[in-house]
């Protein structure tokens, strides 16, 4: 176990793209975890609802991910916090 998760790490920090293949299978049961919750089983009649809730989640990384370069692209900045000001002196 040590040793497959020790090749694991070195292997992703060798070739950091590598991560968009695990984020599916982690996605699928994610959503595979959703539809199987006891209170929501009337997602479990619905065809291809795993499929829909992980294209789903997959879109919010991607959209997160990307998200500070489309920004960049079109020339708009990312909103930060507003400062906090100290009063000043009379």
């Amino acid at each position: 176990m040590l040793f497959g998760s020790g090749l694991v790490i070195r292997l992703l920090d060798r070739f950091p793209p590598a991560t968009w293949l695990g984020a599916p299978a982690i996605l699928w049961t994610a959503a595979g975890l959703i539809v199987s919750e006891p209170s929501l089983a009337m997602l479990n009649g619905m065809p291809y609802v795993e499929l829909l809730l992980t294209l789903l989640f997959l879109a919010l990384v991607v959209v997160a991910r990307y998200r500070r370069a489309a920004l960049a692209r079109v020339g708009a900045r990312p909103t930060r916090p507003a400062e906090r000001r100290e009063p000043r002196a009379s």
